[in-house]
């Protein structure tokens, strides 16, 4: 069973919606309250409200507690938990009018009512926002190197699928017969992007975000979203064991020979049956566990899985189309994230969207939790589509390597996943010195110019920039596996498997 490259495209259009985010439901607990009372001090952790008193490593004065009118006044804690909120008082410290300031927090139901009982004890509180890094490292270094490594991975994965069809066309043409077929692998049928289509790309992004937006606090969508994350990456992490099974298990073998008919699923060899098997397993385990404290190792290993196989099925065809699509994704982040706000004078859509609302966070992220104040987990987290869509650059930079026949040192892979690299380091960097304010970093702002600029301006000092902007075809909707073998043979007929700018005759496909 395969993904459609339609619901690739949409998979891939949503997760456009989560990037680098620095929020507080991602960071966890970041108020400290103070409780003296008659058995000692006890410290309870929560969020600070969005209103009062702003709140420092600085302790305010001692004051006694009152519960919020309604619960949620504070602001509602990320679910599952549930919202609950006390506010407190400040003696001494009244504002213009003469009422009294206010200092408030969020906490959880559990957190809320061992509070209740405390205020009608008459106890009295200090809050205060201990001094907290913006970035954890060693969540942040996992992350790198789940993005880096799934880049490499999947743009290894697609030059290594060209060369093989390279290798056919050659042995076909010095058998004297025609192109062969070139499937086999999950990249024969792909979707090619095209100028119109990186533009509109973003468009359906934007509307797409803005949907998410207005049904995020919907129960009904938010399970939808999850269904949809579920099905594709459980067939996802099936092509690619699919894959590795057959790769390290001999043709001949029983498992690979024997078939197994069943309902539903129809005709399937035993070695496609357990890896169909294993992906449903994990996937049914991430949906029914999914609010589990271990459940992001899960959400992580089929995330990875779908990005890597709409790496597979999503190609630019050229530096031209590139330098479309990721400069329009540029422009999308920077609006969505620090001019929208100021336009409209509400919150950031984009980081609403991230957070998942009132309901549950929508699972188009990797996470890798960290420590916090209390014991509310907190995690770092990297969006899909700022994997996705630096990695189809990768991808064209490896098939235009594998082309040419290029070693590393002398091609265009390694500097794009270098300068991925760096884009993500810069990203954390500015998310740890609040660059634009204490909300979410755009990780486009960095990405993209640490790539499309790496690869444009490598290209423009080898020489070969216009070989870049035009090596490929812009295609429909799909190209056809013996269309692409003509191409490859044809390539191979003229002794080079590129051809120099101005010659579209014999173009190749990258």
């Amino acid at each position: 069973m395969r993904i459609t490259c339609c619901c690739l495209l949409l998979l891939a259009v949503i997760a456009l919606g989560c990037g680098v985010r620095g929020e507080l439901d991602c960071e966890g607990a970041t108020v400290e309250l103070v409780v003296a009372s008659s058995e000692g001090q006890q410290e309870v952790y929560g969020y600070p409200a969005f209103f009062g008193v702003p709140l420092n490593n600085t302790a305010t004065f001692p004051a006694p507690l009152e519960e919020a009118e309604p619960l949620d006044a504070c602001g509602a804690v990320t679910p599952p938990l549930q919202p609950g909120c006390i506010l407190m008082s400040i003696a001494g410290n009244a504002s213009a009018k003469g009422t009294p300031a206010i200092a408030g927090a969020s906490f959880t139901a559990e957190a809320g009512l061992l509070l209740r009982q405390l205020a009608a004890e008459g106890a009295n509180v200090t809050l205060q926002a201990p001094d907290m890094p913006r970035v954890d490292l060693p969540s942040a270094a996992a992350l790198w190197l789940m993005a880096v490594g799934t880049l490499v991975v999947g743009s290894l994965w697609s030059a290594a699928e060209l060369r093989k069809q390279i290798e056919r066309a050659a042995r076909a043409r010095a058998l004297g017969q025609g192109p062969g077929s070139s499937g086999g692998g999950p990249g024969s049928d792909v979707t090619v992007i095209t100028s119109r289509g990186a533009l509109l790309f973003v468009v359906v992004a934007s509307a797409m975000l803005l949907l998410m937006f207005f049904f995020v606090n919907t129960t009904w969508f938010v399970l939808t979203m999850v269904g949809l994350f579920a099905v594709g990456a459980w067939q996802a992490l099936f092509v690619i064991l699919d894959l590795l099974l057959y790769k390290h298990c001999s043709k001949q073998s029983w498992a690979a020979t024997t078939t197994v008919s069943l309902p539903w699923l129809g005709t399937s060899s035993v070695l496609s049956l357990v890896a169909q098997s294993v992906a449903a397993a994990v996937s049914i385990t991430w949906v029914v566990c999914r609010h589990s404290s271990w459940a992001w190792t899960l959400q992580d290993v089929l995330g990875i899985a779908l990005m890597l196989l709409v790496l597979q099925q999503l190609r630019l065809p050229n530096l031209k189309v590139a330098s479309i699509l990721l400069p329009m994704a540029f422009l999308y982040d920077v609006w969505w994230v620090f001019l929208q706000p100021l336009v409209t004078g509400g919150d950031s859509v984009m980081i609403v969207v991230a957070q998942g609302g009132g309901a549950e966070q929508l699972p188009m992220l990797l996470e890798v939790p960290h420590k916090a104040l209390g014991d509310v987990q907190a995690y770092s987290m990297l969006g899909y589509g700022d994997v996705i869509l630096p990695g189809l650059l990768a991808v064209f930079a490896a098939r235009f390597d594998a082309v040419r026949g290029l070693p590393w040192r002398c091609g265009y892979l390694m500097p794009v996943v270098a300068g991925y690299g760096v884009g993500l380091l810069l990203t954390y960097a500015a998310l740890a010195i609040s660059i634009g304010g204490s909300q979410g970093q755009p990780a486009l702002l960095y990405l993209v110019p640490c790539t499309l600029g790496c690869i444009s301006l490598l290209g423009w000092w080898r020489g070969q920039f216009w070989e870049l902007w035009h090596c490929g075809r812009e295609g429909g909707q799909q190209q056809r596996p013996q269309d692409a073998d003509a191409r490859l043979e044809a390539g191979l007929d003229s002794e080079r498997l590129l051809p120099a700018s101005g010659s579209p005759q014999s173009q190749a496909v990258v």
